[in-house]
């Protein structure tokens, strides 16, 4: 309970944005299996860069506490927050790029049920990523431990 009452806004944000960019993996593989959206390849920058932007805040996470003892790891911390951004941006850009002309033509030509369905999910997706973007920078801007000076 003591690790939960150190923590700062920062932390929950940080970890709300590990959540959702999980949740948003689930609904992306999920909609990379369907038949209106299975044929794109699924994107390495989406993919990796979301993991190693998981990755990056799981640090960040753990090394909160340690940055008012060592100032070096204020700037690792500092450009982790940067990269978490950047990378979990980009994989949302991505990501939407990579579907937007199929959502036109599931909107305008293509609209039945099967296809609606499939575009449901890819829009659950691009909510989670993109509130994963949004936790991600709210965090970087913001103390993850109570103990950061």
């Amino acid at each position: 309970m003591k690790f939960l009452k150190n923590q700062a806004f920062g932390f929950y944000a940080e970890a709300v944005a590990i959540i959702a960019e999980l949740v948003g993996f689930v609904f992306y593989f999920l909609n990379g299996k369907t038949a209106t959206y299975g044929n794109l390849q699924i994107n390495l920058v989406t993919t990796v860069g979301g993991v190693i932007g998981i990755l990056l805040a799981i640090f960040i996470i753990a090394a909160s506490g340690k940055v008012s003892e060592n100032k070096g790891l204020r700037w690792v911390v500092d450009i982790a927050h940067l990269a978490v951004g950047i990378l979990f941006t980009w994989g949302l850009a991505v990501f939407i790029a990579d579907r937007v002309n199929l959502f036109a033509s599931v909107l305008t030509f293509n609209k039945n049920a099967q296809t609606l369905a499939d575009t449901q999910s890819a829009i659950y997706a691009i909510v989670a990523l993109l509130v994963a973007v949004v936790a991600a920078v709210a965090a970087s801007f913001t103390r993850v431990n109570k103990s950061e000076d």
